[in-house]
């Protein structure tokens, strides 16, 4: 099933990467790039790193309960992760996240990966609310209308399952200790600590004020990734105004949900072009400011997650012994 996955990312990112060659003249795009004025991107390295160290204090603050890590284990791990998303099928870079925090932490995986999927989620839940808006404004096409609704299903089940597991988790993991007995057996004990842990996970957003820290949180680091596009658009000559460029970053934020390659090679530049034709973008220039983009997330998050990994050392890492045990509720 893996592999299978892992062929459809392939074939989805070469369609787009077909299409974008067969729409776009890449001749075109070359006297925009070197006539681009670059000065408008000298901000961007420092506003990548705050919006990373934003994101990595969001993560950590869903840790509700218990001892929680360092703010710099946090956001080494997110930042290797990053990198490993880059370069692996199938978001993989979010499996090494667990194992690393896991391993530099002495934090239960089963929790870390309860903190990634709420996190995930409710980012997902903002974003929807935020195109449910955008869709009654923007003449998109039918499409996207479509991929919107199905989207928006599917973060409305999320959301009823993260919820339900917050409220009832435990007491499905103490039904779970009773019906294994006085004698539990390995797997019923192995499967009551994970489903434990998890519940403890979700409860992360459980308290008005930590959704409303959640909230502003992710207000600021949305902010700062339109700072980043404006820039790029700037230094492109193109007059695209905030909203227009929240539309076209919501796009590419559910775009790129399809299975596509590591580092959403072709499925970003197809929708963000597309989103930039709704818009009346097209030509060099569009295609330019697209590509640039592009590159310039991909490098950054990929330069800082190669400094942490040299930091943090990989084989040191590996050489941790594993705390993840049974007794372990932190």
């Amino acid at each position: 099933m893996k592999k299978l996955g892992n062929i459809i990312g392939l074939v989805v990112s070469l369609a787009a990467l077909v299409w974008l060659v067969t729409k776009y003249d890449f001749g075109e795009m070359l006297p925009h790039v070197r006539s681009a004025s670059y000065v408008y991107l000298l901000p961007i390295p420092a506003v990548l790193m705050i919006n990373f160290l934003l994101r990595a204090i969001r993560w950590r603050m869903l840790y509700a309960t218990g001892q929680r890590a360092a703010l710099s284990d946090f956001f080494s791990v997110m930042m290797i992760g990053n990198l490993f998303n880059n370069i692996l099928p199938a978001r993989g870079g979010e499996f090494v996240k667990i194992y690393l925090l896991g391993k530099i932490a002495a934090l239960s995986k089963s929790r870390i990966l309860a903190t990634v999927i709420v996190e995930k989620a409710a980012d997902l839940l903002i974003a929807i609310g935020l195109l449910a808006v955008l869709l009654l404004t923007y003449p998109v096409p039918e499409w996207a209308r479509k991929a919107g609704l199905v989207v928006a299903v599917i973060a409305l089940c999320a959301t009823a399952f993260i919820v339900t597991v917050g409220l009832i988790g435990e007491s499905v993991a103490r039904r779970i200790a009773l019906l294994a007995g006085p004698s539990p057996r390995p797997l019923f004990v192995r499967f009551e600590h994970v489903v434990r842990q998890v519940s403890i996970g979700f409860t992360g957003l459980m308290s008005p004020a930590r959704v409303v820290y959640f909230i502003g949180c992710s207000a600021v680091i949305w902010a700062l990734e339109i700072g980043v596009m404006y820039a790029v658009a700037c230094a492109f000559g193109l007059d695209i105004g905030p909203a227009d460029l929240l539309f076209i970053m919501l796009m590419i934020l559910f775009g790129t949900m399809v299975p596509s390659s590591p580092g959403y090679i072709g499925t970003f530049e197809f929708f963000g072009l597309n989103a930039l034709a709704v818009l009346g973008v097209a030509g060099g220039a569009a295609l330019g400011f697209i590509v640039v983009l592009h590159a310039i997330l991909l490098l950054g998050s990929s330069l800082i997650g190669v400094g942490c990994l040299a930091w943090r050392g990989w084989p040191r890492i590996v050489a941790t012994p594993d705390t993840d045990t049974l007794e372990g509720t932190r």
